[in-house]
């Protein structure tokens, strides 16, 4: 019992600090904080009661579940979708994992489950679909500007060696999906940290910690053997206006990351 309180003194400590550092707009130091009292939530199997009882007053609990659904692999670009999808799942403080992803499957839709806390998956339920038509949208539109471009005084090669021309438009296309993703997901991290930020010292902060821990314990139990995919070959020009794209991506932003209406303290 001793032991226990120890633990949940040091936990107190350092939330102390990093509300301390965070108030104080030492964010750096607050995340540094809070990533070891997430370590200790996790080793201990602690919990916000444990830390400040008082904060449990009209709490909501941490309802986990999953979500399964299929991604096109049409034109064979399923694992750039894939990719996507993983940066703006993750963003969005949820965990992913992949059947089928692979090149040789000739069109043959992708396996994606998800899994999160139930109120940010009603919303990535709405937010999946429309992310993926936009992607597509601009990849589309994107790569028909680079075919242009590339073509321009290059006619006479293009006409002897077709296949070159469709090789880098293909990968141009994918490295513009993979940038989309990244686009929208640090539009879901910079909301994040606003929330995080006028979260410290309300008790909203454990709530946000909690539903981390519980996303991260489920991911550990029902997926315990997942395997990292392959490097994905891009091009850092097509990835970086993809990324632009994705950051005025039209997906309703007050929904993105917003906890507001599932944290109660």
């Amino acid at each position: 019992m001793k032991d226990r309180e120890s633990i949940e003194k040091r936990a107190q400590a350092i939330l102390a600090k990093a509300e301390s550092a965070a108030k104080l707009g030492n964010h750096e130091e607050a995340q540094t904080y809070f990533a070891a009292l997430s370590e200790m939530f996790h080793k201990y199997d602690l919990d916000a009661a444990a830390l400040k009882p008082e904060t449990e007053a009209g709490r909501k609990a941490i309802n986990i579940v999953t979500y399964s659904f299929q991604v096109s692999n049409q034109g064979q670009h399923g694992r750039e979708r894939v990719e996507a999808l993983y940066e703006f799942i993750w963003a969005m403080g949820c965990a992913a994992s992949v059947w089928g992803c692979k090149r040789n499957t000739y069109g043959a839709p992708i396996r994606f489950e998800v899994l999160g806390p139930d109120d940010v998956m009603e919303r990535l339920k709405v937010l999946i679909p429309a992310l993926l038509l936009q992607m597509d949208a601009a990849a589309s539109q994107s790569a028909k500007a680079y075919r242009e471009r590339e073509r321009k005084g290059m006619e006479w090669f293009y006409r002897d060696y077709p296949g070159e021309l469709a090789y880098k438009v293909k990968i141009w296309y994918r490295s513009v999906i993979v940038g989309y993703g990244k686009g929208v997901a640090q539009k879901v991290y910079e909301r994040m940290q606003v929330i995080q930020e006028e979260a410290a010292g309300t008790g909203k902060d454990l709530v946000l910690l909690d539903r981390r821990t519980a996303v991260e314990k489920a991911y550990e139990e029902l997926w315990p053997d997942l395997k990292q995919m392959r490097e994905i070959k891009t091009r850092a020009d097509a990835v970086e206006e993809g990324r632009k794209l994705g950051r005025a991506a039209d997906l309703g932003d007050q929904r993105l990351g917003n906890e507001r209406t599932s944290i109660t303290a």
